[in-house]
């Protein structure tokens, strides 16, 4: 069994793998509605976008399958503000943990390896905005040859 320690979520550590998403500061009027413009921007190389949910429910925090998608991005917004931790890797023999706060998503680039999310307290609930499976050519998942235990100590 191979261990990792994610570390925390941020715009600057996560930027090789694609974007963080979440609110920079506090709105300026909170009795009008504002905008953050190009919290993210997905890629769908010409397809179809579609937004689908995903459950997510607490589990051991083992991973022991990676996925890619060499086409498209994925964005992953949790609909009930929890943590989350994600492993990523542009190279499955080399990949990163990340453990997001509980107001944070992320846009994975394409042809990122990853696992599903993997909650930290309570089950979520993830607004997956994706490309649609009947264009979304090129996908990969693999086994991995031993699985990954997370660490969380001192994350926190």
């Amino acid at each position: 069994m191979k261990s990792l320690k994610p570390q925390n979520l941020s715009t600057k550590t996560f930027l090789a793998f694609g974007d963080v998403i979440e609110l920079s500061e506090k709105p300026n009027d909170v009795t009008k509605n504002q905008r953050w413009a190009n919290a993210s921007v997905p890629n769908f190389e010409n397809g179809k976008p579609m937004i689908d949910i995903l459950y997510s429910a607490l589990r051991p925090l083992e991973v022991t399958q990676l996925e890619m998608h060499n086409n498209s991005s994925q964005t992953f917004i949790p609909l009930n503000a929890q943590p989350f931790i994600i492993i990523v890797g542009i190279d499955p023999k080399h990949l990163n943990a990340f453990i997001s706060n509980d107001h944070q998503g992320i846009t994975l680039k394409a042809g990122i390896w990853h696992c599903s999310p993997l909650p930290t307290k309570k089950s979520v609930f993830f607004a997956l905005l994706h490309r649609s499976p009947e264009v979304d050519l090129n996908n990969q998942t693999i086994n991995l040859p031993t699985t990954i235990n997370l660490k969380l100590n001192g994350v926190y």
